[in-house]
């Protein structure tokens, strides 16, 4: 969502956040308190309290969910059981060694049928290697104008469903990465012992040295191009095109995921990282 007012600086944009991440463990309380009322009540739950409880769930991510899609529904008669999925940037932020506050992309998945049923892994959580430093979060807000949280990953949405879909090996991204939007580059880096991607800064194009001017110069062309349909050109340190990346196709992305997938794993199964 963009915001009408200008976004005067970084500290407000840092403030933004604050305020985000406050508001978002105000209300996981309060809903870990309403269901803590509820525990202990495994029966059949009726489409009612199913529908409440994706809700909530969504809800529960607030400003952080990217976006959610029903890809699947089911049942005879009244009872319409569906198979969903969200995706949102995790709303906590955790120090890692060597690199500062990190938030991470998370898949969730929702199964109605399991869940009236109270049957495990109705509604779970996938994790993902890609990571959003604090830094590039706050940048966002204040370069592109954003007060929801979600619409940055939104953005850069893309660069993550290629990746995913495609099934592109960490190891083959260099150290450093370079994905070009037509207003803007965005600049990742590899965690160190191959466990993620992090977003770690924006650039805007119309606020670029002339040094980085040459250096993009092939791929903003590209985005200037009517006969190329590419949301983002993927270069390397010297300006070199290495692949574009089409617009994100609107795919599931439970659906596209095999055991051998190396980008999202059961939340329970993700890497460790170097807490601080």
């Amino acid at each position: 969502m963009l915001i009408s007012n200008k976004v005067s600086g970084e500290t407000e944009a840092k403030a933004i956040l604050k305020g985000a991440l406050r508001r978002n463990h105000q209300f996981g309380d309060q809903l870990m308190q309403t269901k803590a009322a509820r525990m202990g009540i495994q029966k059949a739950r009726s489409m009612k309290v199913v529908n409440r409880i994706f809700n909530e769930e969504l809800n529960w991510y607030g400003d952080f969910l990217v976006g959610y899609k029903y890809f699947k529904k089911y049942g005879i008669g009244t009872t319409k059981h569906f198979k969903a999925e969200f995706t949102a940037i995790e709303p906590e932020l955790t120090s890692v060694e060597g690199m500062g506050e990190l938030c991470r992309f998370i898949l969730g998945a929702f199964d109605s049928r399991k869940v009236a049923q109270c049957r495990l892994h109705g509604n779970c959580k996938l994790a993902s290697r890609f990571y959003f430093h604090e830094h590039f979060l706050i940048r966002c807000i204040h370069r592109l104008n954003f007060t929801t949280i979600g619409d940055i990953a939104v953005e850069i949405y893309p660069v993550i469903e290629w990746l995913i879909l495609n099934n592109i090996p960490l190891r083959r991204l260099p150290e450093t990465n370079y994905f070009v939007f037509k207003n803007f580059i965005v600049v990742a880096e590899k965690l160190s012992h191959s466990q993620g991607l992090v977003f770690k800064t924006i650039l805007l194009k119309d606020r670029l040295t002339d040094r980085d001017n040459e250096k993009f110069i092939k791929a903003l062309a590209i985005h200037n191009d009517l006969d190329k349909n590419v949301a983002a050109v993927q270069v390397n340190a010297y300006g070199d095109i290495v692949c574009q990346i089409p617009p994100a196709s609107g795919k599931s992305l439970l659906n596209s995921l095999s055991e051998k997938s190396h980008w999202v794993q059961g939340i329970f199964d993700a890497p460790e990282i170097n807490i601080i």
